[in-house]
Protein backbone atom coordinates (compact mmCIF):
# COMPACT_ATOMS: atom_id res chain seq x y z
CA UNK A 1 0.00 0.00 0.00
CA UNK A 2 1.37 3.29 -1.16
CA UNK A 3 1.89 5.58 1.88
CA UNK A 4 0.08 9.13 1.65
CA UNK A 5 1.70 11.89 1.86
CA UNK A 6 2.33 14.54 4.48
CA UNK A 7 0.58 17.37 4.11
CA UNK A 8 2.31 20.92 5.57
CA UNK A 9 -0.38 22.40 7.35
CA UNK A 10 1.07 23.61 10.75
CA UNK A 11 -1.86 23.08 12.98
CA UNK A 12 -1.49 20.17 13.26
CA UNK A 13 -0.23 16.60 11.18
CA UNK A 14 -2.21 15.82 8.76
CA UNK A 15 -1.78 13.00 5.25
CA UNK A 16 -2.76 14.07 1.78
CA UNK A 17 -5.86 11.76 -0.02
CA UNK A 18 -8.36 11.68 2.45
CA UNK A 19 -11.78 13.04 2.80
CA UNK A 20 -11.07 14.93 6.07
CA UNK A 21 -8.02 16.69 4.03
CA UNK A 22 -10.69 17.98 1.32
CA UNK A 23 -13.36 18.91 3.84
CA UNK A 24 -11.82 20.39 7.24
CA UNK A 25 -8.31 21.53 5.70
CA UNK A 26 -9.66 22.60 2.21
CA UNK A 27 -7.04 20.85 0.09
CA UNK A 28 -7.76 20.80 -3.19
CA UNK A 29 -5.11 18.89 -4.38
CA UNK A 30 -5.69 15.35 -6.63
CA UNK A 31 -5.31 12.54 -4.03
CA UNK A 32 -7.76 14.99 -1.79
CA UNK A 33 -10.12 15.99 -4.83
CA UNK A 34 -10.04 12.20 -5.57
CA UNK A 35 -11.08 10.74 -2.47
CA UNK A 36 -13.84 13.72 -1.43
CA UNK A 37 -14.78 12.31 -4.90
CA UNK A 38 -15.07 8.72 -3.98
CA UNK A 39 -16.87 9.01 -0.80
CA UNK A 40 -19.85 11.06 -2.66
CA UNK A 41 -19.99 8.15 -5.68
CA UNK A 42 -19.96 6.02 -2.25
CA UNK A 43 -22.88 7.33 -0.34
CA UNK A 44 -24.64 9.19 -3.59
CA UNK A 45 -27.63 5.69 -3.36
CA UNK A 46 -28.41 7.07 0.27
CA UNK A 47 -29.02 10.94 -1.27
CA UNK A 48 -31.09 9.11 -4.38
CA UNK A 49 -33.22 7.01 -1.42
CA UNK A 50 -33.56 10.37 0.35
CA UNK A 51 -32.54 8.90 3.18
CA UNK A 52 -30.35 12.16 4.17
CA UNK A 53 -32.04 15.77 4.26
CA UNK A 54 -30.53 19.02 5.21
CA UNK A 55 -29.74 19.69 8.32
CA UNK A 56 -31.08 23.63 8.78
CA UNK A 57 -34.92 22.49 8.86
CA UNK A 58 -34.42 19.89 11.41
CA UNK A 59 -32.09 22.70 13.48
CA UNK A 60 -34.87 25.09 13.45
CA UNK A 61 -37.47 22.46 14.21
CA UNK A 62 -35.27 21.59 17.29
CA UNK A 63 -34.80 25.02 18.24
CA UNK A 64 -38.84 25.19 18.43
CA UNK A 65 -39.16 22.73 20.18
CA UNK A 66 -36.48 23.35 22.86
CA UNK A 67 -38.34 27.44 22.92
CA UNK A 68 -41.51 25.26 23.81
CA UNK A 69 -40.02 23.89 27.06
CA UNK A 70 -38.50 21.11 26.15
CA UNK A 71 -35.08 19.85 27.18
CA UNK A 72 -32.90 17.85 24.85
CA UNK A 73 -33.82 14.64 26.84
CA UNK A 74 -37.07 15.13 26.62
CA UNK A 75 -37.31 15.80 23.01
CA UNK A 76 -34.33 12.98 22.27
CA UNK A 77 -37.02 10.39 24.20
CA UNK A 78 -39.47 11.59 22.43
CA UNK A 79 -37.95 11.23 18.98
CA UNK A 80 -35.94 7.92 19.96
CA UNK A 81 -32.67 8.81 19.42
CA UNK A 82 -29.75 9.95 21.88
CA UNK A 83 -29.49 12.94 23.17
CA UNK A 84 -25.95 13.44 21.72
CA UNK A 85 -27.43 13.57 18.17
CA UNK A 86 -29.46 16.41 18.67
CA UNK A 87 -26.55 17.67 20.59
CA UNK A 88 -24.30 16.87 17.37
CA UNK A 89 -27.04 18.56 15.43
CA UNK A 90 -26.65 21.88 17.49
CA UNK A 91 -23.19 22.09 17.46
CA UNK A 92 -21.51 19.63 15.10
CA UNK A 93 -17.46 18.73 15.21
CA UNK A 94 -15.09 21.40 16.71
CA UNK A 95 -18.04 24.03 16.23
CA UNK A 96 -18.70 23.25 12.83
CA UNK A 97 -21.88 23.58 11.45
CA UNK A 98 -23.96 20.08 10.61
CA UNK A 99 -24.67 20.31 6.69
CA UNK A 100 -27.15 17.17 6.60
CA UNK A 101 -28.96 14.69 8.62
CA UNK A 102 -30.72 11.31 8.76
CA UNK A 103 -34.28 12.43 6.63
CA UNK A 104 -35.59 9.71 10.05
CA UNK A 105 -34.33 12.69 12.69
CA UNK A 106 -36.24 15.29 10.64
CA UNK A 107 -38.86 13.36 10.33
CA UNK A 108 -38.92 12.25 13.84
CA UNK A 109 -38.41 15.76 15.19
CA UNK A 110 -41.48 17.36 13.10
CA UNK A 111 -43.43 14.19 14.38
CA UNK A 112 -43.66 15.72 17.32
CA UNK A 113 -47.05 17.45 18.34
CA UNK A 114 -48.63 20.41 19.82
CA UNK A 115 -49.61 17.38 22.50
CA UNK A 116 -46.62 16.29 23.06
CA UNK A 117 -45.26 19.35 24.55
CA UNK A 118 -48.89 19.91 26.27
CA UNK A 119 -48.38 17.18 28.40
CA UNK A 120 -44.39 18.09 30.00
CA UNK A 121 -45.02 19.56 33.38
CA UNK A 122 -43.77 22.88 33.08
CA UNK A 123 -43.57 25.80 35.21
CA UNK A 124 -46.26 28.44 34.93
CA UNK A 125 -44.10 31.02 34.19
CA UNK A 126 -42.06 29.61 31.59
CA UNK A 127 -41.87 31.81 28.18
CA UNK A 128 -42.61 28.83 25.62
CA UNK A 129 -43.29 28.71 21.85
CA UNK A 130 -46.80 31.14 21.01
CA UNK A 131 -48.16 29.10 17.81
CA UNK A 132 -50.34 26.30 18.96
CA UNK A 133 -51.58 29.67 21.02
CA UNK A 134 -51.63 32.15 17.99
CA UNK A 135 -53.74 29.01 15.81
CA UNK A 136 -56.04 28.91 18.83
CA UNK A 137 -57.10 32.34 18.82
CA UNK A 138 -56.66 32.97 15.24
CA UNK A 139 -59.14 29.75 14.73
CA UNK A 140 -61.43 31.53 17.35
CA UNK A 141 -61.15 35.02 15.53
CA UNK A 142 -62.37 33.34 12.83
CA UNK A 143 -65.36 31.79 14.14
CA UNK A 144 -66.12 35.51 15.49
CA UNK A 145 -64.62 36.15 18.46
CA UNK A 146 -63.62 39.34 19.76
CA UNK A 147 -60.23 40.12 21.79
CA UNK A 148 -62.33 41.76 23.85
CA UNK A 149 -64.75 38.70 24.79
CA UNK A 150 -61.38 36.34 24.17
CA UNK A 151 -60.09 38.21 27.18
CA UNK A 152 -63.23 38.14 29.61
CA UNK A 153 -63.11 34.29 28.78
CA UNK A 154 -59.30 33.75 29.53
CA UNK A 155 -58.44 36.23 31.77
CA UNK A 156 -55.54 37.32 29.81
CA UNK A 157 -55.28 40.79 29.19
CA UNK A 158 -56.36 41.91 25.44
CA UNK A 159 -52.95 43.44 24.95
CA UNK A 160 -51.25 40.23 25.64
CA UNK A 161 -53.83 38.05 23.74
CA UNK A 162 -53.07 40.85 20.49
CA UNK A 163 -49.31 40.18 20.74
CA UNK A 164 -50.19 36.74 21.08
CA UNK A 165 -52.30 36.32 17.79
CA UNK A 166 -49.55 38.18 16.11
CA UNK A 167 -47.26 35.67 16.68
CA UNK A 168 -45.46 36.93 20.21
CA UNK A 169 -44.20 33.86 22.65
CA UNK A 170 -46.38 33.51 25.49
CA UNK A 171 -45.87 32.09 29.37
CA UNK A 172 -47.24 28.19 29.92
CA UNK A 173 -49.52 29.91 32.30
CA UNK A 174 -51.51 31.95 29.47
CA UNK A 175 -51.01 28.76 26.92
CA UNK A 176 -52.68 26.57 29.17
CA UNK A 177 -55.76 29.52 29.56
CA UNK A 178 -56.53 29.55 25.72
CA UNK A 179 -56.10 25.81 25.11
CA UNK A 180 -58.78 25.26 27.43
CA UNK A 181 -60.63 27.85 26.32
CA UNK A 182 -60.70 27.33 22.74
CA UNK A 183 -61.53 23.67 24.13
CA UNK A 184 -64.94 25.02 25.19
CA UNK A 185 -65.77 28.24 22.61
CA UNK A 186 -64.48 27.01 19.28
CA UNK A 187 -67.85 25.25 19.21
CA UNK A 188 -69.90 27.78 20.11
CA UNK A 189 -71.53 30.97 18.61
CA UNK A 190 -70.60 34.21 19.93
CA UNK A 191 -73.53 36.39 21.50
CA UNK A 192 -75.08 38.58 18.99
CA UNK A 193 -78.03 39.68 20.38
CA UNK A 194 -77.21 43.43 20.55
CA UNK A 195 -76.04 45.76 17.93
CA UNK A 196 -72.66 45.73 19.74
CA UNK A 197 -72.17 42.05 20.03
CA UNK A 198 -73.25 41.61 15.96
CA UNK A 199 -70.75 44.46 15.76
CA UNK A 200 -67.51 43.07 17.43
CA UNK A 201 -68.33 39.37 15.64
CA UNK A 202 -68.66 40.88 12.01
CA UNK A 203 -65.07 43.04 12.92
CA UNK A 204 -63.45 40.14 14.32
CA UNK A 205 -64.69 37.61 11.01
CA UNK A 206 -63.07 40.70 8.69
CA UNK A 207 -60.42 41.05 10.50
CA UNK A 208 -59.55 37.09 10.26
CA UNK A 209 -60.79 37.08 6.55
CA UNK A 210 -58.35 39.85 5.78
CA UNK A 211 -55.54 37.81 7.40
CA UNK A 212 -56.09 34.83 6.07
CA UNK A 213 -57.49 32.77 9.41
CA UNK A 214 -59.27 29.88 9.46
CA UNK A 215 -61.17 28.06 11.65
CA UNK A 216 -59.86 24.58 12.63
CA UNK A 217 -62.15 21.97 13.08
CA UNK A 218 -60.05 19.99 15.07
CA UNK A 219 -57.69 20.36 17.97
CA UNK A 220 -54.69 18.85 17.21
CA UNK A 221 -52.39 22.36 16.88
CA UNK A 222 -49.63 20.19 15.76
CA UNK A 223 -45.97 22.42 14.72
CA UNK A 224 -46.24 22.90 11.48
CA UNK A 225 -42.34 21.03 9.59
CA UNK A 226 -40.57 23.76 8.90
CA UNK A 227 -40.14 22.62 5.55
CA UNK A 228 -43.68 20.69 3.97
CA UNK A 229 -41.76 19.88 0.39
CA UNK A 230 -38.83 17.87 2.44
CA UNK A 231 -41.32 15.96 4.68
CA UNK A 232 -43.51 15.32 1.55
Amino acid sequence: MTALPLCDCPRSLHFHGTRDMYSYHRCRCARCTDANTAYYQATAHLTRRHEWSPAEPARRRLALLRESGLSIPAIAALCNVAPSQLRYLIRGPKGRVVQRVRRSMLEALNAVSYQDVSAAQLPPGTYVDGAPSMRQLQSLSAAGWSMAALARKTGVSKGTLISVINGGGTRESTRIRIADAHKTMHALAPASGSSHERSAVGAARARAAANGWTVYEDEDFSYRADNEEEAA
